[in-house]
């Protein structure tokens, strides 16, 4: 039922970070994040391929530094906006618009991407109980402390690779 619900989340636009925090909860922090972030990859190819069909007939590639970044600097500008934790959807559909090679997409998405979920699982993960309920629920805040860390790790990678980006141009 959960790999159903990453498959179906891309036509929800829910986001990654719940049913990735789920997959803790219900496997644990190492098995929920491996299984959320194969999830996450996997489905990040729905609206990149969509977007990369849709090109051209109804759909127009965004332009500006964006456009630019993704064409010439695609894996680092895709790892970047994953460690800064911008939304999935946009940058798997602009991804595709501007027909970033796959390999360097999957590449980008499973690394940016796995802080943000590592996050996720292990918030979710940091639940205790029998069921998903508030008052069932038990909270480890070792786990919870970790996400965090993970966190504003993530965010502060993604500040340093951004800022040494500018540096080279």
């Amino acid at each position: 039922m959960l790999l159903l619900a990453f498959v179906l989340r891309p036509a929800t636009l829910l986001p990654t970070t719940v049913l990735s925090a789920f997959a803790g909860f219900l496997l644990g922090a190492a098995w929920g994040f491996v299984v959320a972030n194969t999830a996450v990859v996997a489905t990040a190819l729905i609206p990149y391929g969509l977007a990369w069909i849709l090109r051209g007939r109804t759909l127009r590639p965004p332009s500006g530094g964006w456009r630019s970044e993704l064409a010439h600097r695609p894996f680092v500008t895709i790892v970047t906006a994953r460690l800064a934790m911008l939304p999935g959807d946009l940058v798997n559909a602009a991804a595709g618009l501007l027909r970033v090679p796959l390999l360097p997409f999957l590449g980008a998405t499973a690394l940016g991407g796995s802080p943000g979920i590592l996050v996720a699982a292990l918030a979710g993960a940091s639940l205790r109980g029998s069921r998903f309920s508030v008052g069932a629920l038990q909270l480890d805040y070792r786990l919870l402390l970790a996400a965090i860390a993970v966190l504003i790790a993530s965010l502060a990678v993604a500040r340093l690779v951004r800022r040494r980006q500018d540096r080279s141009e």
